[in-house]
């Protein structure tokens, strides 16, 4: 509990400017969950590719990767969600 009396309102300001940043933080995707779209990208320009050039097995193979991996980052993002509210962010010295 701040007293306004006693407390500047820079420092208020700097308390809800580090509120704010570890808000956002918590809101933000993870690491990890980018990593999978990004890897799930590149997987359908592969299987486009295989498709163009008529290398049917291996788009075939691609498209079980691409599903594995749709499967993957769905149940990432359902438990990233679900953490999203239960975890309690705390403003720390260095925010």
């Amino acid at each position: 509990y701040i007293s306004d009396r006693w407390s500047t309102d820079k420092a208020i300001d700097l308390i809800d400017e580090a509120g704010s940043k570890v808000r956002l933080r918590s809101f933000a995707v993870p690491p990890h969950l980018k990593a999978l779209e990004d890897k799930l990208e590149n997987v359908r320009s592969e299987k486009n590719a295989a498709v163009s050039g008529q290398e049917f097995e291996k788009a075939a193979s691609l498209r079980d990767t691409e599903q594995k991996l749709k499967d993957e980052i769905e149940a990432t993002r359902k438990n990233w969600k679900e953490d999203q509210g239960k975890a309690e962010s705390k403003v720390s010295v260095d925010d």
